[in-house]
């Protein structure tokens, strides 16, 4: 299994979350905690915030951190009249985040970046929060019909269990 690291740091007017390896579901409730909060401390003195999410080392994404992401550009980006910034994606995740239709919200940028110092290391969840991926499933069916199809399985799964 390849290792799993998320870092969050910030810059400039900037969030950056770094992935190394996959990106799951045990890191989507402390990353969206932690953006949230830091996008609530500036926003009342910076508008235009972005959030850049460098796949750069990132294998794998599972489908309850592309519905974060969708979250995090629904809830952070859109507002401040900016999208989301996906960072040198490898071939696997643009075809992921294609199938998922997340290509249609966000926009890619290819090259050189450099990332905060400051990033700090994002923990995992020991346990899993059907709450949280329910929601994330729910962003990602209300992207498309065919998303709908493709989750309502799951949904309905994690809607019982999530009570």
């Amino acid at each position: 299994m390849d290792r799993e690291e998320l870092f969050l740091g910030d810059e400039e007017s900037a969030l950056c979350i770094t992935v190394h390896g996959h990106a799951t579901a045990r890191y989507c409730r402390e990353l969206r905690d932690k953006v949230g909060a830091k996008i609530e401390a500036v926003r009342q003195h910076i508008s235009g915030e972005q959030i850049i999410v460098d796949l750069t080392d990132c294998s794998y994404m599972d489908s309850t951190f592309m519905g974060l992401l969708v979250t995090l550009n629904r809830r952070f980006c859109h507002p401040m009249g900016t999208s989301l910034i996906v960072h040198n994606p490898s071939e696997q995740c643009i075809s992921l985040l294609s199938e998922i239709g997340l290509t249609e919200l966000i926009t890619v940028n290819r090259g050189e970046k450099h990332f905060p110092e400051n990033s700090e290391r994002i923990d995992s969840d020991t346990e899993m929060n059907a709450d949280l991926i329910l929601k994330a499933h729910e962003e990602l069916m209300g992207l498309s019909e065919e998303n709908r199809r493709r989750f309502s399985l799951i949904h309905g799964l994690l809607k019982r269990e999530a009570g």
